[in-house]
């Protein structure tokens, strides 16, 4: 059973005030995997969660200080008798206004869950071998993916190609000049990948494209920026580095893999975090 997508738009808190909102999904399949999500933001670094109880499992949560709409999302599997759960808005602190808007509910798809890495890697298979690092430094939430050695990476291959749009959260110390990473969306064959390359150049970012490295014109600078992969036409890749384009390809037009960190053993390393993967449908946000 899919459920049908149901969307709000709502303001809690204000002050001081605390402000809870919840709503009990019924319909569910029971030992089924689904996805909740809402868009959040907020005023003043006022923090809010989306979460999920009373479905067959611990409570589910994750939270945002956003001041620009940022999308979190929970996943959760129901047990094996549970066909409803309790989905939950909360204000947590701080002086001001939570904003929230197009809260759903749906099945899990491969091609379109988000990755906070706020829970574990076990839908992530590393490269070489081990277990990855979760990081403290996060764009979102508390935890993110921490690259700290050479040949530091962690991959995923989806069910099947799509045409859709994917952002990953690529938090760099600007300072470190001996460093080789990259974050790639593509067909798992030809690379298409956005990041650092110094040896390309300690100024700027990089992209991959197949085997072969040019620097792009956005400046490297300390802190969190966001590398995305338009594929929604389904005949040109467009890539932007924080908003702005820095390549656009014809040769893949679809993707169906998705990795990220050092995946070079040659002593260029450093620690990075990578944090938030989201694949949206459409080329569109609330804001």
């Amino acid at each position: 059973m899919e459920l049908s997508e149901v969307a709000y738009g709502l303001v809690i808190g204000g002050g001081a005030n605390t402000g809870f909102v919840c709503q009990t999904v019924t319909g569910l399949v029971p030992n089924t995997t689904y996805v909740a999500q809402a868009w959040l933001k907020t005023q003043n670094g006022v923090a809010v969660e989306v979460g999920v109880l009373d479905y067959g499992g611990n409570q589910r949560t994750t939270w945002t200080n956003s001041a620009t709409w940022n999308m979190c999302a929970v996943e959760f599997t129901t047990g094996t008798s549970n066909t409803s759960a309790l989905i939950y808005l909360n204000k947590i602190n701080g002086n001001g206004y939570a904003y929230i808007d197009d809260v759903t509910v749906r099945k899990k798809d491969p091609n379109s869950v988000p990755e906070s890495f706020e829970t574990d890697f076990v839908a992530w298979t590393p490269i070489p071998s081990g277990t990855p690092t979760a990081g403290t430094v996060a764009h979102d939430g508390t935890k993110s993916y921490k690259v700290v050695q050479d040949a530091d990476a962690i991959t995923k291959t989806l069910g099947a190609s799509s045409n859709k749009k994917a952002a990953i959260w690529f938090y760099d110390d600007a300072a470190d000049i001996s460093l080789k990473t990259i974050a790639r969306v593509d067909d798992g064959v030809t690379t298409r990948g956005l990041g650092v390359n110094t040896d390309t150049s300690t100024q700027y970012y990089s992209i991959l494209s197949g085997t072969v490295w040019a620097a792009t014109t956005v400046q490297r600078s300390t802190g969190w920026h966001k590398l995305e992969w338009n594929y929604t036409d389904g005949s040109t890749l467009y890539s932007y580095i924080d908003g702005t384009s820095v390549y656009n390809s014809t040769t893949v037009k679809s993707f169906k893999y998705i990795a990220m960190g050092d995946f070079w053993s040659d002593g260029k390393s450093g620690t990075v975090y990578y944090d938030d993967l989201k694949i949206y449908d459409i080329d569109v946000s609330p804001y």
